[in-house]
């Protein structure tokens, strides 16, 4: 991943496992909120720019039966 998601994946991560580990409630309300607001945060600024273009291998010189 992006070193810019480290964040994101962190906070995400403590909200997933927070309650096996008998994070008390209010405490888990914070780290959710954080867990989503770094989530959304970086699923809005991580948008791929570059443009991309397909084409046909023309290199294959075998059967095409």
């Amino acid at each position: 991943f992006p070193q810019e998601w480290f964040q994101a994946l962190k906070w995400g991560l403590a909200s997933e496992i927070g309650m096996e580990y008998g994070v008390p409630p209010e405490v888990m309300n914070r780290i959710d909120a954080r867990a989503l607001a770094y989530s959304k945060e970086m699923s809005a600024w991580s948008q791929e720019e570059a443009s991309m273009y397909f084409t046909m291998d023309m290199r294959y010189q075998g059967n095409r039966s």
